[in-house]
């Protein structure tokens, strides 16, 4: 694969094959954090299951990740790749990925946060990829008001959809898209300042600048999960500790709550979802 194939390809490989900056929530690396993927073979299995386990089995990929840090409180406005498939070009069988979108749709009890799932813009090797997403409604009109010299000019406001964002966004030129994906994901001002600017130095030489990663830990991985990109040598930063600080906080406190919804004669991850997205209203109302 040539590096031209690389940088036409969606942004999960594009991330990893050319840049290698571990962005995309959709990675496929963790453990218990892996993302729920519906391949040929699992996809027949799918098939098998009840709604209901599905949405278990989706909800919890998506928990035990990073979108925990969109669903509590909107640390990242928006995660993706807890679920993810790809389908033929040739004969598309598109049933698994609106059955997925169906369930998270018809969420209720979850009202300030936004689901979906989609099809990225590029094809590769005779198929597209797909995955489901997940928008904290508040903290994406935040992000999209703040940035909004960058933003609006791409016809990107904080009035709209995120599913009509995100579709906006896939399909922007390539350095735009990085730095909007990096906005919408969370990542520190520096860190996405940086990805873009390797990005470029790419295009231009063929070569990336030196770079170390930093992690912040899920219930599914301390690493690989919830990741970005800094310079070689970097030092941990104000930015980095802030964020680092909140995402440990949560993710004690989710812990407690998966021990008591997860489990057999248990409520489940519907409940469990309902939960843990109250948790920021839950500390904010202790403190005060």
């Amino acid at each position: 694969m040539n590096s031209r194939q690389d940088r036409s390809f969606p942004l999960p490989r594009a991330l990893f094959a050319t840049l290698a900056l571990l962005w995309a929530a959709f990675s496929g690396l963790g453990c218990a954090g892996t993302p729920a993927r519906a391949e040929p073979a699992q996809a027949e299995a799918a098939s098998v299951e009840s709604d209901e386990q599905l949405l278990e089995r989706v909800l919890l990929a998506l928990l035990d990740g990073e979108a925990l840090y969109t669903v509590a409180g909107g640390i990242k406005p928006v995660s993706s790749g807890y679920w993810t498939t790809s389908y033929s070009l040739e004969a598309p069988d598109l049933h698994e990925l609106a059955r997925v979108q169906r369930l998270l749709r018809e969420l209720v009890g979850v009202d300030e946060l936004e689901f979906g799932v989609m099809s990225f813009a590029k094809p590769h090797e005779g198929k597209r990829s797909a995955h489901a997403w997940v928008a904290h409604r508040a903290q994406l009109q935040r992000v999209l008001s703040e940035r909004a010299e960058f933003f609006a000019p791409l016809g990107i406001g904080a009035h709209q959809d995120a599913d009509e964002v995100l579709a906006i966004v896939e399909r922007l030129p390539r350095l735009e898209r990085f730095r909007a994906y990096g906005l919408l994901f969370g990542y520190p001002d520096y860190a996405v300042e940086f990805f873009v600017e390797a990005a470029a130095e790419e295009e231009r030489s063929g070569a990336l600048p030196a770079r170390e990663f930093a992690h912040v830990a899920t219930f599914g991985a301390a690493l690989h999960r919830f990741v970005w990109a800094v310079p070689a040598g970097h030092v941990e930063n104000d930015a980095d500790r802030a964020l680092r600080t909140r995402a440990e906080g949560l993710l004690e406190r989710y812990r407690v709550l998966r021990e008591r919804f997860v489990g057999p004669s248990r409520p489940g991850a519907p409940a469990l979802l309902r939960a843990t997205s109250k948790l920021r209203a839950s500390a904010a109302a202790a403190r005060s």
